[in-house]
């Protein structure tokens, strides 16, 4: 494993699929391997295929569907099992984070996105929920909805200039 040094900070590289369930479980075990603990789960990972509902393909919404909920899922699932095991170990809260991303669009919806609106409401919902099942072990789970001018935001009908397009 081949540690980064970056602007005061370490981390190391995964290139698993965060939607595929035993990839997700590999970059959990590799930051728990690397550093003897998970600290922080951030969930970010996200696509858009825009299309409105009557010329959206259907593997167009699975797409979205499997990277922005299932790629959340699975790396939160083997997470938790570790935070779990931990607690279990030691009795005592754990004090991890899980930071999830949602949208704007998820919460009031937006023409073109029945997927991507679909999946961002899904993560308002997981995120409530993960925070129950995770409370008592310590670990407090929260989402983040920014609003930006991105280059995923530039593929939509009058998005403002993205500000850093690199």
């Amino acid at each position: 494993v081949e540690i980064i040094e970056k602007r005061g900070g370490e981390a190391v590289a995964s290139y698993e699929d965060v939607a595929d369930h035993e990839g997700a479980g590999r970059m959990v075990a590799q930051a728990v391997d690397t550093w003897g603990r998970l600290d922080v789960l951030v969930t970010n990972a996200g696509i858009v295929r825009d299309s409105a509902i009557w010329n959206m393909r259907e593997a167009d919404f699975d797409a979205v569907i499997n990277v922005h909920l299932k790629g959340m899922w699975s790396p939160c699932h083997h997470a938790a099992r570790h935070w779990r095991e931990v607690h279990k170990e030691t009795g005592r809260p754990g004090g991890a984070r899980v930071i999830t991303t949602t949208s704007g669009a998820g919460l009031v919806g937006n023409f073109g996105q029945t997927n991507y609106a679909t999946a961002k409401a899904g993560v308002a919902g997981f995120t409530q929920t993960l925070s129950l099942e995770l409370y008592k072990m310590g670990v407090t789970v929260n989402a983040v909805g920014p609003a930006a001018a991105t280059r995923i935001t530039a593929t939509m009908p009058n998005a403002p200039a993205v500000i850093e397009p690199i």
